[in-house]
């Protein structure tokens, strides 16, 4: 399905992906998939693509997102305040997650995060 998160084989290794086009003709269908961990596009054939398994739960370290209310021009402090925050395998409570109807970009909801960079303007 369009933006199931699936496996994906790409040079003979399987990575986790996201369904962003299907095409379909008479004998058998090829998926255009966005590599989540290094965030390219490629086509992958039926026999290259699988359901992603519940089981695998390691994280994922790329993603293409945009952080709500992230200010545009983010002071030195700001900066060294993120750079604490948001750290390689650390926890972040997310507000939401919404997704750009025509980019597939997240948009994430981080209030959290977001007021504490208030609080350094």
């Amino acid at each position: 399905m369009i933006r199931e998160y699936v496996i994906a084989k790409f040079e003979d290794v399987w990575y986790r992906a996201r369904v962003i086009r299907i095409i379909q003709n008479q004998l058998d269908c090829t998926y255009n998939v966005m590599f989540l961990d290094f965030t390219n596009v490629a086509f992958v054939t039926e026999q290259d693509i699988r359901r992603y398994p519940a089981d695998l739960t390691v994280p994922c370290f790329t993603s293409v997102c945009l952080i709500e209310d992230m200010p545009h021009r983010p002071t030195t402090d700001q900066i060294n305040f993120l750079e604490k925050k948001l750290q390689m395998n650390s926890l972040l409570h997310i507000d939401s997650v919404n997704y750009s109807p025509h980019t597939d970009i997240a948009l994430i909801k981080c209030d959290s995060l977001i007021e504490g960079l208030a609080k350094m303007m």
